[in-house]
């Protein structure tokens, strides 16, 4: 028969996640491995590594201990592996040899690496860089036969290149240089700052900077918003061509702030919670002396496509907004099938990403407060809509039915409507087309440049040949002003 033993019963310390801001349980912070030669398991804390041994009358043991909340590193277990499938021999943990951890400060965003053995952890590299996936430096690699290591490490100045060097770290060597045109281009800098929410929950916010700025100027600033982004303080910023996101760097380039705060969420309120936070960010900045708080604009994309859309339904802070692929409303949303199987979209409002942690029938007065289409008589702020028609993540209706209603009471709204794309642009002439127009967006709204005849004007309703696609013939104005 199956038994169930549990092993951290009596423990004071949890395994539970208190990050969640989903509906529901929490999950844990994750099972580590099987501990070779021993009846024990390794598993995820917040923070540290705790091993836990099967026979409840034996000790559980915190192998790494940073439990501070001065100096919150969170240590992990590395896998230097070439092997995607390991045997399974492979797959247990031997606390006999020295292992790699990788380390993360949660609050000053360090990161690096340290070496875990015979119960003490010693430094190995631990620096202001970039991180990413399980390895804070985008992936360690081990030589089979060596102690030869390869990884990758990086700023927001610096392209995150390969390293060699062996398991001291001590003389890391770089091997490759990536971008070396970027000396070329003005870059900019990052700070790191603090701010609370409404309700005093501690949150962190990263302001991108032009390398040209004088102390004391006031510069327009773009936000940029998707849940928790402050991990992301030392991760290169590539100037890439997004079919969804504004490329950070050509603004920042350009003499732009580049604003990305983290958000906190309470259940059912997502959008006013995203409101919140984006406006504490702000004001912290405007405290900070940075920027001209006549020219702020926003740019989000999906869930930041959604507070693009709400937020401009409630203030007039914001100089331009641009919102990309955003729900505009939570009912329709709800009982969507989005890809034509039968199913819905249920789970993800309630449970999901989309945080209501009920139905529309239950609670209709928060789904049509937290939607933007039923706020869209308070909405004045110049918006500029865009979607692609094939969409099957956020229904392209979301912004066509939002644009409908804001055109029929008059207000300041664009939608650039993209024939046949998903959820983000995929052609490259479109994905030029949408940086450019972004550009030429926040430029008019933002730096008093001139204004495209797209923005003023936009462009006449030209249906296409009603032998291709008539199904999606009525979507293919480009642009609708």
């Amino acid at each position: 028969n199956d038994v169930t033993d549990n092993i951290t019963s009596g423990m004071e310390v949890s395994f539970i996640s208190d990050e969640n801001d989903h509906y529901g349980s929490s999950p844990a912070y994750g099972f580590v491995g099987w501990v070779k030669d021993q009846n024990a398991v390794i598993v995820n804390h917040k923070l540290d590594l705790w091993l836990l041994p099967l026979d409840s009358s034996v000790r559980a043991e915190n192998l790494t201990n940073s439990n501070s909340q001065d100096d919150p590193v969170r240590f992990r277990f590395d896998d230097m592996s070439f092997k995607t499938e390991p045997e399974i021999a492979d797959r247990y943990i031997d606390l006999s040899s020295p292992i790699i951890l990788s380390a993360f400060n949660i609050k000053t965003k360090y990161a690096g690496y340290y070496k875990f053995e015979a119960g003490n952890l010693q430094k190995l590299i631990y620096k202001p860089a970039f991180y990413s996936g399980s390895s804070r430096f985008s992936g360690l690699i081990k030589a089979d036969k060596s102690d030869a290591i390869i990884f990758r490490m990086g700023n927001y100045e610096e392209f995150p290149e390969a390293y060699l060097s062996d398991l001291s770290f001590s003389k890391p060597k770089k091997i490759t240089n990536s971008n070396p045109q970027q000396d070329e281009y003005m870059w900019g800098h990052r700070i790191l700052f603090d701010y609370t929410n409404d309700d005093g929950v501690p949150l962190q916010g990263v302001l991108s900077i032009p390398d040209n700025y004088k102390k004391g100027q006031k510069l327009p600033m773009v936000v940029y918003s998707y849940e928790k982004l402050s991990q992301g303080m030392y991760q290169y910023a590539t100037p890439a061509l997004s079919g969804s996101s504004i490329c950070e760097m050509m603004y920042v380039s350009d003499g732009y702030l580049f604003l990305r705060p983290d958000i906190h969420f309470n259940i059912g309120t997502p959008h006013s919670d995203m409101h919140e936070c984006i406006d504490a960010a702000i004001e912290k900045v405007i405290e900070l002396g940075y920027v001209d708080e006549e020219h702020i604009g926003y740019e989000g994309f999906s869930y930041g496509g959604h507070t693009g859309m709400y937020i401009s339904t409630q203030e007039n802070r914001f100089a331009a907004i641009a919102a990309g692929a955003g729900v505009s409303n939570l009912v329709q949303g709800f009982n969507i099938d989005l890809v034509g199987d039968g199913s819905n979209e249920q789970d993800y409002y309630m449970t999901g990403q989309g945080r209501l942690g009920t139905d529309p029938t239950s609670n209709t007065a928060m789904f049509i407060s937290e939607s933007a289409v039923f706020n869209a008589a308070t909405m004045n702020t110049p918006l500029l809509l865009f979607h692609g028609t094939a969409d099957n993540v956020v229904q392209w209706e979301h912004s066509f039915g939002f644009y409908s209603i804001l055109r029929y009471l008059k207000k300041p709204v664009v939608f650039l409507s993209y024939q046949g794309e998903g959820h983000g642009l995929r052609k490259k002439s479109n994905r030029v087309d949408i940086q450019i127009r972004l550009k030429e967006y926040f430029d008019y709204y933002l730096k008093g440049k001139e204004a495209g005849e797209w923005i003023t004007d936009g462009l006449p309703y030209q249906p296409k040949d009603e032998s291709k696609e008539k199904e999606t013939a009525r979507r293919s104005v480009p642009v609708w002003k």
